[in-house]
């Protein structure tokens, strides 16, 4: 089961920790893919991971701790919420992630802000909340 919890609030106590041999998936929009290659499927590749923030969390993270960590990229630039809403099931779901890392929105209030896209930050927000719950288990420590 996934479990997710906002990082920033501070009602949760739980540490964040990696276990070795888990599956860590970063999602979301241009911030998280980062010319990532498609065609590298392979797990923690630095082509697959892309040159961002994905593959810096795997350097530091994989000299910290031993035994095979699974991380992959599934950032698409240019999305927007109702997109990675679209393809959750292929590129998130079926990755089975222990860990889940979601950077996306910017698109989103781009495409209000500067170009008549008719969404609103509300309707973004309840979409990417929707997505969230379909899958998510509250925080064992805190019920967040």
């Amino acid at each position: 089961m996934l479990w997710l919890r906002r990082m920033s609030d501070p009602r949760c106590k739980r540490e964040a920790t990696i276990k070795p041999g888990q599956t860590i998936l970063f999602q979301g929009d241009s911030i998280t893919d980062v010319h990532r290659t498609r065609d590298d499927h392979e797990a923690s590749s630095q082509p697959a991971l892309g040159n961002g923030y994905a593959w810096l969390r795997r350097t530091a993270v994989g000299r910290s701790t031993d035994a095979g960590l699974k991380m992959f990229n599934r950032g698409v630039s240019g999305d927007k919420v109702y997109q990675l809403a679209d393809r959750w099931d292929q590129d998130c779901l079926a990755l089975k992630p222990d860990v889940l890392s979601i950077l996306i929105g910017v698109n989103d209030y781009w495409a209000i802000t500067k170009h008549g896209y008719t969404g609103t930050l509300e309707k973004i927000r309840d979409r990417y909340r929707a997505l969230l719950s379909e899958r998510r288990t509250p925080c064992p420590t805190c019920n967040l």
